[in-house]
């Protein structure tokens, strides 16, 4: 299926990650996400930290209510966050 450039809205969020975590699914509380039609990118920050970890994600559920990324490895600190944007269409 083939998508147009055109998007409903662009929302964003930062979700906090406790230390030995492996996934995180933020909830989603926007009234205009009727359809899990929407893409996300996420980032993972760790900006306290002296040393961090190189930490891929992948998402790997979608709903009306929330997405769950997963780790490549549980974080090693209570210091890390998931920072995501989305555009619903």
């Amino acid at each position: 299926m083939a998508l147009d450039a055109s998007c409903v809205a662009i929302k964003s969020g930062i979700q906090t990650i406790s230390s030995g975590a492996t996934q995180v699914s933020p909830s989603l509380t926007f009234p205009d996400v009727s359809s899990s039609l929407y893409s996300i990118v996420t980032l993972l920050t760790n900006v306290i930290d002296a040393t961090v970890l190189f930490i891929p994600t992948v998402i790997t559920a979608k709903s009306t209510t929330s997405f769950t990324t997963k780790f490549s490895m549980p974080v090693d600190s209570n210091n890390y966050q998931l920072e995501w944007i989305m555009n619903v269409y």
